[in-house]
């Protein structure tokens, strides 16, 4: 390994990379059909040709405003090119290709560059990513390069000591796109906003934390076009999307058999939902989306009140679902489990063998650290607060990563001996 490192740390990431994007674009032309749009696929390509049309939302049917533009509008050139369904998929494998190059460079603000190139080396081959960003037609790959992305000119600009509203534009802007890609992430911002508002004004003399304030406050100013636009066409102001609701109602679930996951509307995977559901459903079908998603709401607060222990019960297993993609309703565990514990076992063990030490020696993490590592601690409560896929996760990583090797060079050392001579001996 340390003759590796010594080879690998003088060259370019773009070139020593390049077999990996190979293997990312051969996974994207062979691990799933090209025939046709299935599942969530078909909502983001019906999005990308509502904006070659002049607007965005569904203007019929619950996928109203369902998902954000970021990605729809990735899509929309290659819808109107009207490009076979597997080109898509291999750009998903060219962005995660540069996710990974710019990750490399992130490390490097903090990193020896033998020491980010093993870290970069174990994010190469996390594995756990690579089915849902290369084989579908779906916004991970994209969110992953948006969070790397936004990690590196952020820390970048505070490691160069800019802190000016100028100096923000472009991680804001960055960070913008992610809120348009993964809405939750309007909350989680507006949430940040309040957050390192209130500590720039306890620590006045910081100005890293008024950079963050100044970083969040951009990106949402980024996004008033897209909120102006949903209070046009549904009314209400902060608007970011009618999906909220129906993933609230089913985490709030109160059935002993159902354990807070996602089931689509049908309610034809089990026989139990129509039983505990229909009614419900049927009695929503005359709402307009914006109303249904109201309702949605005021059913699963009501679940909430009614049944606070079974609520609490779902929301920590909405909690390993988002790790290990277990447990789910209706479904015995099998072997896909282990394909999410093995990596995300070594993150969760990590991350809490060096939460004590960051936070008695907090000062030795750079405070931008804190500020990503708040944004997407706010991004996975809220996350399972909602039914939740284990793919969720996946914007997470590479901060959580970062702060991994960030701690263990600051706090493990790591020497080599050298080989004795064999013919001294």
């Amino acid at each position: 390994m340390k003759r590796l490192l010594d080879w690998l740390a003088p060259q370019n990431p773009w070139l020593v990379m390049l077999p990996f994007l190979g293997l990312y674009m051969f996974l994207a032309a062979t691990l799933t059909d090209h025939s046709e749009l299935k599942r969530d696929e078909v909502r983001y390509w019906g999005l990308a040709t509502n904006l070659l049309h002049g607007h965005f939302h569904d203007k019929e049917g619950d996928n109203f405003l369902w998902s954000g533009p970021g990605y729809p509008a990735l899509l929309a050139p290659m819808v109107a090119l009207d490009v076979p369904l597997w080109v898509p998929k291999v750009v998903n494998a060219g962005i995660y290709y540069v996710a990974m190059v710019v990750f490399f460079h992130l490390l490097c603000l903090y990193l020896p560059r033998k020491s980010a190139w093993l870290a970069s080396l174990c994010m190469l081959f996390y594995y756990v990513p690579w089915e849902e960003s290369f084989g579908d037609i779906m916004t991970e790959a994209l969110a992953f390069c948006l969070s790397v992305t936004t990690a590196y000119f952020f820390c970048k600009a505070l490691k160069e000591s800019k802190f000016t509203w100028r100096a923000m534009l472009k991680p804001a802007a960055w960070l913008a796109w992610l809120m348009l890609t993964k809405v939750i992430f309007g909350y989680v911002v507006l949430i940040c906003i309040l957050a390192f508002g209130l500590a720039s004004l306890i620590q006045r003399q910081n100005l890293k934390i008024k950079a963050g304030f100044r970083f969040s406050v951009l990106a949402m100013a980024f996004c008033l076009p897209y909120l102006i636009y949903t209070f046009a066409v549904s009314g209400k102001a902060f608007y970011w999307g009618n999906a909220g609701g129906l993933q609230l109602y089913w985490m709030s679930s109160p059935y002993p058999d159902e354990l807070g996951d996602w089931h689509v509307k049908s309610l034809a995977e089990h026989p139990s939902l129509m039983q505990n559901h229909a009614t419900f459903f049927a009695s929503l079908d005359s709402l307009g989306p914006v109303e249904r998603d109201d309702a949605f709401k005021r059913k699963a607060i009501q679940n909430i009140r009614e049944h606070p222990t079974k609520f609490l019960k779902n929301w920590a297993m909405n909690c390993t679902r988002i790790l290990f993609s277990h447990p789910l309703s209706f479904l015995k565990p099998s072997l896909g489990v282990f394909k999410y514990v093995l990596p995300h076992s070594f993150l969760l063990v990590f991350g809490l063998l060096f939460l004590w030490p960051c936070l008695k020696r907090h000062q030795q993490i750079p405070t931008e650290i804190w500020c990503l590592l708040f944004l997407m601690a706010t991004y996975f409560f809220g996350t399972s607060l909602l039914a939740a896929y284990a793919r969720f996760f996946f914007p997470i990583v590479p901060v959580l990563v970062l702060w991994i090797a960030v701690c263990i060079h600051q706090f493990v050392r790591i020497r080599f001996q050298p080989q004795p001579n064999e013919s001294a001996t």
